[in-house]
């Protein structure tokens, strides 16, 4: 999320299905749209990243908030946004059992950027991922065996 105004729009928008606490929440990237609404979401919920993406939000946060502010212009939110990085960092695969539901975290190599994942829920055969389609490279490998 680039600024705190669509961050809280998702949040809305779960909170239209669930009142659920929201507890996790997979940055696919260290791309502003992908992680710069982190500080908006409750202290409680674990941020998960891959270690290459908390890396850059640190030691890029304020140059890269700098360049969104020029791009997209003063007045969108962008002045507000606050760094917030990991709870947990995957370098590789991390399983999150939900209570009868388990989500893994996979990171598959370089897609967009060096931190890119991916968040798989292997019963229901969902995947969400960020920008991974559309840039002229395959997944490494597949994430399960077709029937």
């Amino acid at each position: 999320m680039p600024n705190g105004d669509l961050a809280s729009q998702l949040i809305g928008l779960v909170r239209q299905v669930t009142a659920k606490p929201i507890r996790f929440l997979v940055n696919t990237s260290y791309h502003g749209d992908h992680a710069y609404g982190n500080y908006l979401f409750p202290e409680t919920a674990v941020i998960i990243q891959h270690p290459a993406t908390k890396r850059y939000m640190e030691k890029n946060f304020e140059d890269d908030r700098r360049f969104m502010i020029g791009l997209m212009r003063k007045g969108k939110g962008i002045e507000r946004v606050q760094a917030r990085t990991a709870d947990i960092v995957v370098p590789e695969m991390l399983s999150v059992d939900l209570g009868g539901r388990t989500v893994e975290v996979r990171h598959f190599g370089f897609a967009q950027t060096p931190g890119d994942l991916v968040a798989w829920t292997p019963d229901a055969k969902v995947l969400w991922v960020g920008n991974i389609p559309g840039h002229g490279r395959p997944m490494p490998q597949p994430i399960y065996d077709e029937p």
